[in-house]
């Protein structure tokens, strides 16, 4: 992975480029489908596996170096979102050490989607790991929320664009405040200096009031609720 990765940006083509990034997403997507010999009764830590898997992470990651005008970048950052959901559950805590440059790395420029896929794998690391992530998420929260709120703007702004198409970015920011709530982890949110405070409150009256666009949806109702 680290020869293709160092290796894509010097291709002549698109083409060329989109063929070496298939080629590094094929071999993380290949590595996350072995961790999944490992089990509750078989864990990487009791093989003697988890350093090497730790170490990979550490590779998978700098991957997502790449600069964004580079063709194949959003395969390449989609096979790592899934391998860290894969160590999330089989480094246990070893995972933690990498989060924030996993953040980083796939919040750099990120478009709705980007989004909607790292509020899934904050969604999975809140619950386990609860107050272990204070810091992190005290210092997430801020760029996190104007990034969604940005992109929210942008979706609602175009004048072609489908009415739904915000809904599914809007129900995972709400989703995460939620978990955020039942995982007693509102300090990360109440901690935050009073002007961002007040864009968090003013954003999740926003969320909700958006053009009914989730009244119909109990799940995300019930969310807001708990916020």
């Amino acid at each position: 992975v680290s020869r293709l990765v160092a290796d894509l940006p010097l291709q002549p083509d698109e083409a060329s480029q989109l063929a070496y990034a298939e080629c590094a997403k094929c071999n993380i997507e290949f590595v996350s489908r072995a961790s999944k010999a490992f089990s509750v009764g078989a864990t990487m830590a009791d093989n003697g596996c988890a350093e090497p898997f730790a170490q990979l992470t550490g590779a998978f990651l700098t991957a997502l170096g790449l600069p964004d005008c580079v063709a194949g970048r959003n395969k390449i950052c989609t096979a790592v979102r899934g391998y860290l959901h894969r160590m999330v559950i089989c480094l246990d805590a070893g995972v933690l050490p990498y989060i924030p440059m996993a953040a980083e790395q796939l919040l750099r420029s990120p478009d709705a989607q980007d989004l909607h896929d790292f509020y899934a794998l904050l969604g999975q690391l809140v619950p386990k790991f609860k107050s272990d992530l204070m810091p992190f998420l005290a210092r997430l929260l801020p760029p996190l929320m104007q990034a969604t709120l940005s992109s929210l703007g942008q979706l609602d702004a175009e004048p072609t664009r489908d009415p739904g198409a915000a809904a599914p970015l809007r129900k995972a920011y709400l989703a995460f405040l939620a978990c955020l709530c039942s995982n007693r982890l509102a300090e990360a949110i109440l901690c935050q200096p009073a002007d961002c405070l007040k864009c968090a409150l003013a954003s999740l009256n926003s969320v909700v009031a958006a053009d009914g666009a989730l009244a119909d949806d109990a799940a995300t109702c019930r969310a807001a609720l708990g916020c």
